[in-house]
């Protein structure tokens, strides 16, 4: 599924994933913008103005967004990046629908139980801290930045409550 490796790789809201066009990926920059967001079909401005930086995109990735664009019915630049067929690419899938449809099914069948949208997020985030990566670099310069874990403050204030709770 595209959607998923791209949301893992990349770190992003599945708002912003969802409102990703095909003139949003700039192939001979490899680079993903995220302009816009979209929540229960209403198209606004990205959450953060750290969102609007674009996101490099490794070769590998580039390549699964290609092979993705190729299959897709919906590949003019302003066709959504993950355009619904239902209702004739008018629309993106529905994030929450796949969710519920697909991805909770398959992490229950994997045996690593309930996953959704926010736990790749959360993934990337957590890879991205412990691989010493920056927000600046590698898979996603726009790493969750929005995410309150950015917040070192927060982060510490996590840990302590983890260590109260584990007295």
């Amino acid at each position: 599924m595209p959607m998923v490796i791209l949301d893992l790789a990349t770190g992003l809201r599945c708002s912003e994933l969802f409102a990703l066009k095909w003139c949003d990926v700039l192939w001979d920059d490899l680079t993903l913008l995220v302009r816009r967001g979209i929540v229960t079909g209403v198209v606004s401005d990205v959450k953060t103005k750290y969102s609007n930086a674009g996101v490099p995109l490794d070769p590998a990735l580039a390549e699964v967004l290609l092979n993705w664009q190729r299959k897709t019915l919906f590949k003019n630049p302003g066709d959504w990046v993950f355009a619904s067929p239902f209702v004739a690419g008018k629309t993106p899938w529905y994030p929450w629908g796949v969710e519920r449809r697909h991805i909770i099914p398959a992490g229950i069948r994997c045996g690593i139980g309930r996953i959704g949208w926010h736990s790749f997020r959360q993934t990337f985030r957590t890879l991205l801290d412990e691989t010493g990566g920056s927000d600046e670099g590698a898979a996603g310069a726009h790493a969750p930045r929005g995410h309150p874990y950015h917040d070192e403050r927060l982060r510490q204030g996590h840990g302590r409550k983890q260590a109260r709770g584990a007295r």
